[in-house]
């Protein structure tokens, strides 16, 4: 049994990691008054268990074996809206997240919002947080 608790915080911690990297991607796309702050508003959105389980691949992710795009794209769009990122085009941060993707299927989830309410309040608070 501890040795399954032990793969699960390395499957989870991995997941994290790539996270990191694919969000890392369209930091040219974060606003002057979150440049500084970016690294640590994921670590924050990462470190919050909802969240966290938001982003893993679902049992039969095809696509998204290492994490849930879709669910990150829903992320995006809401701290977007919020003025972490730059409001441009859905297409170019489509580009940056995936390079040679002409037309990725993530990029209709940008405007999308979250679907349970509980997990969006929560993104809003720490979105609020860091603006302190």
């Amino acid at each position: 049994m501890f040795v399954e608790l032990k793969d699960a915080q390395l499957d989870k911690d991995l997941m994290k990691d790539k996270v990191r990297a694919y969000v890392k991607q369209i930091d040219e796309l974060v606003t002057s008054r979150y440049h500084d702050k970016i690294g640590d508003l994921w670590e924050r959105i990462l470190a919050c268990d909802d969240l966290a389980e938001l982003l893993k691949p679902g049992a039969n992710a095809r696509k998204c074996r290492d994490f849930n795009k879709y669910q990150i794209f829903r992320l995006i769009g809401i701290l977007r809206e919020k003025g972490v990122y730059e409001l441009c085009s859905d297409r170019k941060y489509s580009a940056l997240l995936e390079p040679g993707h002409a037309d990725s299927p993530y990029r209709r989830y940008l405007g999308m919002g979250l679907e349970e309410r509980r997990l969006l309040i929560k993104l809003r608070q720490i979105v609020a947080e860091m603006q302190v």
